[in-house]
């Protein structure tokens, strides 16, 4: 058995709302006694931190650029942390973002999520089984299944999906902590995997809708339940219960226009959805609208605060950690570790359609010292502590899960399972909203399996890039249709890297797809994290290991600073 530290649920106010964050008194939670203290519980299920920040800086396209403000770096260490691959975070006492940051946060959401759940068990003795428990006992199970599957793809080395039966997982903890100090075994990646698909299975079947809650955006609903299941599904290459998951939120595109041309490959005229085509439609409303955001170019805070909207239905799930995000992705003199302007240039106008992005007209550039734009997704809300020492906490609305992921999911799943049309029609319903409203026309800017093969001809025939290399090998079709798969996951995974620039996802991708990464400093030394290198996992935070948990093996380096 290993020992944990699963901390008692943090005192930070949660009973008044989400928004709420100051001022609750912490004996509240103390005498959960009725369904409404039950409801309000669980808003602190989930983490108070997030993982987008841990491992922003460790992707692709990340540089050095060597100066900050004096003073700052203390602040932003878990950046270099992230940046250098470190096996253990210098992110000093009191920070908001780091591994350890994140992981104790993790488990005092899963503390919070079970405490729900003894105090379900117990109301319903006195109350019966009432519909409002009901909805709570589901909304626990998936909090408790979300934080502990974040830790396991974080934390264990879970994309080695031929060793999970003998990887080490995470400590899934499922008993409320009536002590500082609980004993979990790590168990194996499979069986904490077991026990989130069994948490999120039986969540599934009883979260409430979002008619039951007053800020539904801030609670898992069957809808985000469902995103969630398809990201699960997605990682474990599941690729039939990602279509399944999927097609019970977005149609399947039906209706056609048929400009005439042919595909290289099947000989069928190539297609596009048409205006009248159901899941075109759907797209319009529940995907991310970028061309509406791009609207207001001239005001970061707006973008930030438009694209993090609860009023968006692209949100599915939203959260407001604590997070110095927004400062850290804002390429000034407050941070030394951003996203190259070269690359973020390229990310934000090329891409396969032919024709820029959208996202180019949301990019912001800061006065005093900027080093190149950033796309603005963040607004910070701060509360003061002390107003007159000038501290406080600052907070940031994030998307949690987001339709678009579900979308992209769908076309990669389908991708693998060889329905290249399909993979198609859910892509060319996507860039709709991502292409100038004046610059989309499905003549010109359609993707068809002819201009993604062109495009991608080079790295398709390069020898030595990921997609051809050998830790991919047997993942593909043989052959033209190989070929066409291939050109299929790259361009999806252009699509995800930009469209969740600063949300985490690149950096799943990278584990996902055994991408390398080579970051260079502002000495001019290197170093390329490999698909087998042990720095790809993050490390188990000190104090868990001080307190028994089994640290992570860093065994290969092959290429350290």
């Amino acid at each position: 058995m290993r020992k944990i530290i699963i901390a008692l649920i943090a005192s930070t106010g949660v009973l008044s709302g989400c928004s709420d964050f100051l001022g609750t008194d912490p004996d509240n939670r103390t005498y959960i006694d009725t369904p409404e203290k039950v409801s309000a519980l669980l808003v602190s299920a989930y983490p108070s931190s997030t993982f987008y920040s841990v491992v922003d800086a460790r992707c692709d396209g990340f540089v050095d650029y060597g100066t900050a403000i004096a003073g700052v770096n203390s602040l932003f260490t878990y950046q270099e942390d992230a940046f250098r691959w470190r096996e253990y975070s210098l992110a000093g006492e009191g920070a908001w973002d780091g591994y350890e940051p994140y992981w104790s946060a993790a488990y005092e959401a899963v503390a919070a999520a079970n405490h729900a759940l003894e105090a379900i068990d117990e109301l319903e003795k006195t109350h019966g089984q009432t519909t409002q428990l009901e909805h709570s006992r589901g909304e626990a199970l998936l909090c408790r299944a979300y934080a502990h599957f974040c830790l396991l793809s974080l934390y264990s080395d879970f994309f080695d999906l031929d060793n999970m039966a003998s990887n080490p997982g995470i400590p899934y903890a499922t008993d409320p902590e009536k002590t500082t100090y609980a004993e979990y075994s790590r168990e194996t990646v499979a069986v904490t995997l077991s026990k989130v698909l069994q948490d999120l299975e039986d969540g599934m079947k009883i979260v409430g809708s979002a008619s039951d809650y007053n800020e539904p955006k801030f609670h898992f609903t069957p809808q985000s339940a469902l995103a969630f299941a398809t990201r699960v599904a997605l990682f474990t290459r599941d690729y039939q219960n990602v279509v399944y998951y999927v097609n019970q939120f977005f149609p399947t595109p039906s209706l056609f226009d048929k400009p005439g041309t042919s595909n290289t490959i099947t000989k069928t005229p190539v297609r596009f959805p048409s205006e009248s085509d159901p899941c075109r439609i759907f797209c319009r409303s529940y995907l991310t609208d970028w061309n509406k955001i791009s609207t207001y170019n001239d005001n970061s805070d707006k973008i930030g605060q438009e694209f993090a909207s609860a009023g968006s239905n692209a949100n599915l799930l939203l959260s407001e950690p604590m997070t110095a995000i927004g400062r850290t992705i804002s390429a000034n003199l407050y941070t030394r570790y951003t996203l190259n302007e070269e690359v973020f240039t390229k990310l934000t106008t090329e891409n396969a359609t032919g024709a820029d992005w959208v996202y180019s007209n949301c990019a912001y550039g800061y006065s005093g010292g900027a080093k190149g734009k950033v796309l603005a997704k963040y607004y910070e809300e701060f509360y003061y502590s002390d107003i007159v020492e000038g501290i406080g906490t600052a907070y940031t609305k994030l998307p949690l899960f987001r339709s678009d992921e579900m979308l992209l999911a769908r076309a990669e799943a389908n991708t693998m399972l060889g329905k290249f049309d399909e993979a198609l029609d859910d892509l060319n319903c996507f860039i709709e909203l991502r292409i100038p409203a004046d610059d989309f026309d499905i003549a010109t800017t359609s993707l068809t399996q002819a201009k993604i093969l062109s495009y991608y001809s080079a790295q398709l025939n390069g020898a030595n890039t990921f997609i051809n290399s050998d830790f991919n090998k047997g993942r593909f079709l043989d052959g033209e249709q190989g070929r066409l798969q291939k050109a299929l996951i790259l361009t999806i995974l252009d699509f995800r890297r930009i469209e969740f620039l600063y949300e985490g996802q690149r950096y799943y991708d990278i584990l996902r797809w055994n991408i390398p990464v080579t970051h260079r400093d502002n000495s001019g030394q290197t170093s390329t994290l490999t698909p087998d290198d042990d720095r790809r996992i993050l490390q188990i935070p000190q104090t868990a290991i001080l307190a028994g948990v089994e640290a992570n093996p860093m065994n290969n380096i092959p290429q350290p600073w």
